[in-house]
């Protein structure tokens, strides 16, 4: 005699059926979902980092024709006086142009390269600063491959040379660059004179910090102090 299943053995098996496929779509679902939740997240993180990069190129773009035009500047003042430095000028620049046209359209440069630059622009203010100031410069050497992103402590540097100095008083400028552990360090002090104060020793600084904000979130400190007589930036970074 065949057996025939009852409608209670009927209702158990429709259940677990029904059951197994809730579970089998349930999991479908989830699969979906997060492979979903990946790809978005992935599309997000690369349009964030489109938007980064063209932010820090415009922010860099800024930059390069500010300091170019100083220093242009610098030279025709030698030129005008017929300075005999004006000649180791022309060569200065033209290291520092080619470091600016070669090595700062990447995204981070060898920290030596970007130290010989700021050695050149500084010795190249030394040739035009009057008797009146008082420069002490302090920049070791980096001994190994550490990079960095190019053009970040300039800014700093130019406005302690355009707000610090004024030939009928007497100014002093310190700068200080040293590399600890992985970690650099940026001291630039100077004192105020009567020309050029005011709200214009800013020009250049929201740049920088825009700049660190971008490209080394959680990797440094910038401290601004500011006095009736002295401008300082500390400035550090964690370089990889």
């Amino acid at each position: 005699m065949d057996m025939q299943p009852q409608p209670f053995q009927e209702s158990i098996i429709l259940r677990e059926i029904t059951i197994r496929l809730g579970r089998q779509s349930l999991l479908f679902t989830l699969v979906f979902l997060f492979s979903l939740m990946l790809r978005i997240n992935a599309r997000l993180r690369e349009t964030e980092a489109a938007r980064q990069k063209a932010e820090v190129a415009y922010l860099h773009a800024q930059i390069n024709p500010h300091f170019l035009f100083n220093t242009l500047n610098s030279i025709y003042s030698l030129a005008l006086q017929k300075a005999d430095a004006t000649a180791q000028a022309v060569v200065k620049l033209s290291n520092m142009m080619r470091y600016v046209l070669t090595d700062t359209v990447h995204d981070y440069v060898l920290l030596t390269k970007e130290i010989e630059y700021l050695n050149n622009y500084i010795e190249l203010q030394r040739l035009r600063l009057p008797e009146s100031v008082n420069l002490v410069v302090k920049i070791d050497k980096p001994k190994n491959s550490e990079r960095i992103a190019p053009m970040l402590l300039v800014p700093f540097i130019e406005n302690a040379f355009k707000y610090g100095v004024n030939p009928e008083q007497q100014s002093e400028i310190n700068i200080e660059i040293k590399l600890e552990y992985q970690v650099l360090f940026c001291q630039v002090k100077n004192q105020k004179v009567s020309m050029g104060n005011g709200d214009k020793t800013q020009v250049g600084v929201k740049n920088v910090q825009q700049r660190l904000q971008l490209l080394y979130p959680q990797k440094h400190t910038l401290e601004i102090k500011q006095s009736e007589t002295e401008f300082a930036v500390y400035l550090s970074i964690i370089l990889e």
